[in-house]
């Protein structure tokens, strides 16, 4: 529905989605005079839900779309439909925002990895039995202390492949698939919320993630991919398994990740990335004083950063950097050193 909208925008409007607002500052959610210039879009919206024929409704929350979530749902249950509504996504991590959800339009919230909790659910939906104590749900008004955690889960090998067929790929403006190769980090860096969230690291094999690759290829010809880890390769020696295992099966794709340089990383490592496909890579650095670094438990140093980037640079993939301005401990010529 979302990237409809997009697309059914006049190109002034088109900002909310593409997070940079004109002003250069950042909005969180829609406001209501641009909910107001798409009211014929939401009212079309909620017809396609309210004609398709599933007994549950689920959306995607995050602080982009909290607005026009609501909006579309407040417009449903305007209409009639009692149907239970499920919210899962980033924004629904927060335990104090559950109280301020707006229960008389939600049902529950999934919090955390979905998988398990959502089969649960549903299916005791749909046989009419409690759902007031399953793991990883939270139910009305929002009591955090009457939630239960979903473990996360151990074995990824064992998730089905994710189906595309019934999204309309082609309207999107990331035209990259998305794949993973592990869930969660093996880091507790001061600053990051998403570690928190995703748990410990949980790798998926190798084999697993080519297995992927392949069946993307054959079934559509995809062949761009974006890794959704928060960092690829952490454990010794995946990275160099997937280079080794893509240049066996040589399926002509082009991919990207997010990484972290560590002490074993080595020159020849970026020459065969780069041979498999690999075009970019983003390097979450933060800062280059080693004392920032430490004071909120960043498992990196100058010296490695630099190699990084000067041999990825050198086996033709493009960087990309992502600094942090503020940190514990920085003084001026610590931002020097950044520049």
């Amino acid at each position: 529905l979302s990237v409809g909208a997009y697309h059914d925008a006049p190109a002034p409007l088109r900002w909310p989605w593409l997070k940079d607002r004109p002003d250069g500052t950042w909005e969180h959610s829609l406001d209501a005079g641009i909910i107001g210039a798409f009211s014929a879009v939401i009212d079309a919206h909620v017809q396609l839900l309210f004609e398709t024929p599933a007994s549950v409704l689920g959306f995607h929350l995050s602080n982009l779309s909290t607005q026009w979530t609501f909006e579309v749902i407040r417009r449903l249950r305007d209409r009639g439909d009692r149907r239970p509504v499920l919210l899962g996504g980033p924004a629904t991590w927060t335990r104090a925002n559950w109280p301020e959800m707006p229960w008389n339009l939600v049902d529950y919230l999934v919090v955390g990895e979905g998988e398990q909790t959502l089969v649960t659910l549903i299916r005791r939906l749909l046989a009419g039995r409690p759902t007031f104590s399953i793991p990883g749900v939270v139910c009305p008004p929002g009591h955090p202390e009457r939630y239960r955690p979903q473990p996360p889960l151990k074995t990824l090998d064992l998730l089905p492949i994710p189906d595309f067929h019934h999204l309309p790929l082609d309207l999107y403006l990331e035209r990259s698939i998305p794949i993973y190769g592990s869930r969660g980090c093996m880091h507790r860096c001061a600053f990051c919320s998403d570690q928190p969230y995703w748990g410990p690291l949980r790798s998926r094999s190798v084999h697993s993630v080519v297995k992927e690759m392949k069946y993307r290829v054959s079934e559509g010809s995809y062949r761009d991919f974006v890794f959704t880890d928060l960092v690829l390769g952490q454990e010794v020696g995946w990275l160099e398994e997937l280079a080794d295992r893509l240049a066996e099966e040589d399926l002509g794709v082009h991919w990207r990740a997010h990484v972290l340089p560590g002490p074993d990383t080595a020159r020849d490592l970026f020459r065969k990335l780069a041979a498999t496909g690999c075009t970019d890579l983003e390097y979450s650095i933060e800062s280059f004083s080693e004392v920032v670094n430490d004071n909120v438990n960043r498992p990196l140093t100058p010296a490695l950063v630099k190699d990084a980037l000067s041999w990825s640079a050198e086996a033709g993939i493009e960087n990309h950097v992502h600094f942090i301005v503020g940190l514990p401990g920085e003084d001026d010529s610590a931002v020097e050193s950044m520049l």
